[in-house]
């Protein structure tokens, strides 16, 4: 199964969009600052320069705190002398022992000309590598054309940004970025309006992630590799849009799920009300939505004062190719979802959990 695109290594991608004066350019330059690098320096920099650079960067205490708690391994290294790079290459090797192949299905990927990069890739839309298989080489083709051609139309935003013929940054435009702790893919895109391309940015996320992880599952000990499989903004090929919230992932269908924001439960979206578990938080005028719920156990109506309370189980109910559960904030009284089909992210950014869970 040959593809007619070219397959571009989005690893060796340079990033070239120019630092602004927007929100993410302004933290950039100032790490850049913090590591010794002069106004004159920085002027002459691009955004893939400041990859290059953090990359060689000793980790931040907020990123080796969240390596310890999720990879015991680690627990006795001394991460202070550790890159970045070597922890994203520490994380890529944990995520491929999540992807380790059978021989049979090694080989049917080698006769059908699916390299394991791409593999990985595709279990993003059909969640392992026997429902890839189950898929005719005429899909497969066009997924993977879809996922190069969405690499190509990255590179040419970047060459418009560039060349002054749009705005920098430009919303559309997602970026590549290395590793996430506790996420199942490595090399995964992200909307560059998110931030999680910033160093200071990602190690708040992958923190905040941890936290909401545990406090949703009342889940004291260590995670198991990844509890993740999309996050706030990461590129969704079956939705050809931005992903909203993030999907947390332990245990099966039936997992005991608890809340991590206070509220009044309130009735949930009617088009998915199966499956669609809604907290409104008047002090904060906030819906916390929880979705693809195996079970219910709290009415409608009812105030959680507190978080930490059983609220129902985890399932796979919905648009959902295994359990897990999808968790998504916005803006007032409402049951909205926002849909997935475009690069604009309709909710508020659920990063923002030392609002609810006291940090």
């Amino acid at each position: 199964m040959s593809i007619s695109i070219p397959k571009i290594d989005a690893t060796k991608i340079h990033t070239t969009i120019p630092l602004g004066n927007d929100e993410s350019s302004l933290k950039i330059k100032e790490e850049l600052k913090d590591h010794g690098c002069s106004d004159k320096e920085i002027a002459k920099m691009d955004l893939g320069d400041y990859q290059e650079l953090s990359a060689s960067w000793a980790m931040s205490a907020t990123r080796i705190e969240v390596a310890k708690e999720i990879y015991p391994e680690l627990a006795n290294e001394n991460l202070t002398k550790w890159t970045n790079r070597q922890y994203d290459n520490f994380i890529k090797e944990k995520n491929l022992e999540t992807f380790a192949q059978t021989q049979s299905q090694a080989e049917e990927f080698k006769a059908r000309d699916i390299t394991l990069d791409d593999a990985i890739w595709l279990t993003k839309i059909y969640y392992s590598f026997d429902g890839i298989l189950k898929q005719s080489d005429s899909v497969l083709k066009k997924q993977l054309e879809d996922r190069y051609q969405f690499i190509i139309d990255n590179i040419i935003k970047q060459a418009e940004i560039q060349m002054g013929i749009k705005a920098n940054p430009d919303p559309d435009l997602y970026i590549q970025v290395a590793s996430f702790a506790g996420y199942k893919y490595s090399n995964d895109w992200f909307l560059i309006s998110v931030s999680t391309h910033v160093d200071y940015w990602r190690g708040i996320q992958e923190q905040r992630t941890l936290t909401a992880f545990r406090a949703l599952y009342q889940y004291t000990g260590t995670p198991s590799s990844y509890f993740t499989t999309n996050l706030y903004g990461t590129y969704s090929q079956s939705q050809h849009g931005a992903h909203e919230g993030i999907d947390f992932v332990y245990g099966g269908i039936g997992t005991d799920i608890f809340n991590i924001a206070t509220g009044v439960v309130r009735a949930p979206k009617p088009s998915h009300a199966e499956h669609h578990f809604c907290i409104y938080d008047s002090g904060t005028n906030k819906s916390y939505s929880y979705l693809h719920m195996n079970s219910k156990i709290v009415s409608v109506g009812t105030t959680l004062s507190s978080v930490g309370t059983n609220v129902g189980t985890q399932g796979n109910k919905g648009n959902a190719d295994g359990a897990h559960v999808h968790f998504e904030v916005h803006s007032g009284n409402t049951d909205t979802l926002s849909l997935e089909s475009d690069n604009v992210l309709g909710s508020i950014s659920p990063y923002q959990m030392q609002v609810f869970l006291g940090e």
